[in-house]
């Protein structure tokens, strides 16, 4: 981790998850355990009962939070970043400070809140492989079968970039190439405002287009994905140890949860390309290298002037 990034983004990162435990996880784990007590009046059965009862909530309610809270307030957030972004030129030196301090809050906030979806994401797709076994009485097809070719804004960028190096005009293809990068380039390979995003690398790109010029179009593999997919279930329904409306009731639950994964890491970091840029803007402001402001700390930068 830098040093800009661990003195300027991750106090922020503490205070976000510190607020999300406050007001959401432990609230309800105190709750259930305050009712365990009251049945049981042993503190550590109603402490692990709170646990466990909280974990089952938050593995079935958190989707439901993420589409109706977490995602709107985001991308709401977003616009505002971006808002602040289009008049960069414009700010002074104290203004872009102030400036990038509200965006890490902001970046901060989604990156918590959006991380906190690995708890369904990853935990139903670890319940259903554990049952599988148990449930299915033919070990042929495994489990992975019934969890691939569903879109997601992953198979969404890859079609993206795909149709992008399918065009043989050169003036198109830089136009399709910007709305790209625009939407779906503030990938990191990390959490880390000391690491370009995708659109800060133009030989990646590059390597990109040559690459997906070759392959065949993603939304032909996500069909082929389906198709597989849908064999596996007919095949699976046909050697059941439960009823059929249990299984496919389960499996519901565990699509809709999985495929979550890919949007959550697709919102997670979206702000930090505007963030790298305030930054840049603030270093040359203030005389600093482009390359040396990641390894100062966020307080050495804010006394440059």
């Amino acid at each position: 981790m830098s040093k800009m990034e661990r003195t300027l983004r991750l106090p922020y990162l503490i205070t976000s998850a510190t607020k999300l435990l406050l007001t959401r996880t432990i609230p309800i784990w105190a709750t259930i355990g305050l009712f365990g007590w009251f049945l049981t009046q042993s503190i550590f059965v109603s402490v692990v009962m709170g646990f466990l009862l909280t974990l089952a909530w938050e593995m079935f309610s958190l989707l439901g939070w993420y589409e109706k809270r977490t995602l709107p307030q985001h991308l709401s957030k977003l616009d505002s970043i971006k808002s602040s972004f289009e008049k960069l030129e414009t700010y002074s030196t104290s203004q872009l400070k102030c400036q990038i301090e509200e965006t890490t809050k902001k970046s901060a906030w989604s990156i918590i809140n959006i991380l906190y979806l690995a708890l369904p994401s990853w935990g139903w797709e670890i319940i259903f492989l554990t049952l599988y076994p148990f449930l299915v009485s033919d070990k042929q097809i495994p489990y992975q079968n019934h969890l691939v070719g569903f879109g997601n804004k992953s198979t969404e960028a890859d079609q993206c970039l795909w149709d992008t190096a399918q065009e043989k005009d050169h003036t198109i293809q830089n136009k399709l190439l910007e709305n790209y990068l625009d939407i779906y380039g503030s990938r990191t390979e990390d959490l880390d405002l000391a690491l370009p995003t995708l659109r800060e690398r133009p030989k990646a790109i590059t390597s990109l287009l040559v690459l997906y010029k070759r392959i065949p179009s993603p939304k032909f593999a996500l069909e082929l994905a389906k198709n597989k997919r849908d064999k596996s279930l007919k095949h699976v329904l046909k050697h059941l140890r439960i009823p059929k409306g249990i299984f496919l009731g389960l499996l519901k639950i565990v699509r809709k949860n999985v495929s979550l994964r890919e949007d959550r890491r697709y919102y997670e970091f979206q702000a930090d390309y505007y963030l790298r840029q305030m930054l840049l803007r603030l270093a040359k402001l203030t005389n600093i290298s482009s390359e040396n402001i990641f390894n100062m700390s966020w307080d050495e930068v804010k006394k440059c002037s």
